[in-house]
């Protein structure tokens, strides 16, 4: 094989990486979780830091329960910390985009 046709598989080879390892948008991995991130999506949207407290305090122990993927959580962790900050609204946007984002149910 030339080094011209070695170099046309690297695209196929990429691609094939990409969709085993995945690159899209982290996934909730279990029911339980699914309702700590709906949970969560009320305590951003009303503006509940004591909700706020304990989603993220059931999203870790879901995380150590390994039904909540370690991006997830990552991803989840960072919009309570913006919800924090006082950045409510933009939490909240970015929540929904996390949730509509999530893989459908089959």
């Amino acid at each position: 094989m030339t080094s011209a046709h070695r170099g046309q598989n690297f695209p196929c080879a990429v691609l094939l990486i990409v969709l085993l390892t995945g690159c899209g948008p982290s996934a909730v991995s279990s029911p339980e979780a699914e309702r700590s991130v709906d949970a969560l999506y009320t305590a951003v949207t009303s503006r509940r830091p004591e909700l706020l407290d304990q989603c993220e305090q059931r999203l870790k122990q879901l995380l150590t329960e390994e039904k909540l993927t370690q991006s997830a959580h990552d991803e989840l962790a960072e919009i309570i910390q913006q919800a924090r900050r006082g950045e409510w609204q933009p939490a909240a946007e970015t929540l929904d985009s996390f949730i509509r984002n999530q893989p459908a149910d089959e």
